[in-house]
């Protein structure tokens, strides 16, 4: 069986061909092109691939509510996994622990590579920290964190370094 974009070819030229026969009448023209081969070969084939592209067309809409169905259970999966952590982390504190090793888990709590500024009195904090964003002035907590981390004391300002759990 030709190839479609074959049978493309031969059915503009059996076009051409009979555009050239001048005396010719248009229905002798569209029975010509009805009864040709080549013009089957490519409806049918036409047919095929429309009614394959729309058959992946109508899979979209499926796949779509299935990528929606599964982004909203990882994300129930995600929150359930911080809540049972955060869980975890304030038993291994109220415990006094600080490791506990079960098997081949073990948990340990751990201080967070870079510790937050907590800006406990925004009024307070000198002009050099403070960002102004349209009508409202902000603690740079960058700039905060820099001078904090070298030991500078800044007033309303502390540092403090927090703690995550590591599950390995």
């Amino acid at each position: 069986m030709p190839k479609l974009y074959e049978l493309a070819e031969e059915y503009r030229l059996l076009a051409e061909q009979l555009e050239d026969m001048e005396n010719l009448d248009q229905q002798t023209v569209i029975d010509t092109l009805e009864g040709s081969t080549q013009l089957m070969d490519i409806e049918e084939k036409t047919a095929a691939i429309i009614r394959m592209v729309k058959n992946w067309e109508s899979e979209i809409p499926a796949y779509e509510e299935e990528i929606k169905r599964l982004t909203e259970s990882k994300k129930a999966i995600d929150n359930r996994v911080k809540s049972v952590k955060a869980y975890l982390k304030g038993c291994l504190e109220a415990a006094g622990l600080a490791r506990v090793k079960i098997g081949v888990f073990n948990a340990r709590l751990q201080n967070n590579s870079r510790g937050s500024v907590i800006v406990d009195d925004p009024n307070i904090v000198p002009a050099k920290y403070i960002d102004i964003i349209p009508q409202q002035e902000i603690p740079n907590n960058d700039r905060l964190y820099q001078d904090l981390n070298i030991g500078l004391k800044v007033p309303g300002v502390r540092y403090e370094v927090g703690k995550h759990l590591r599950i390995g």
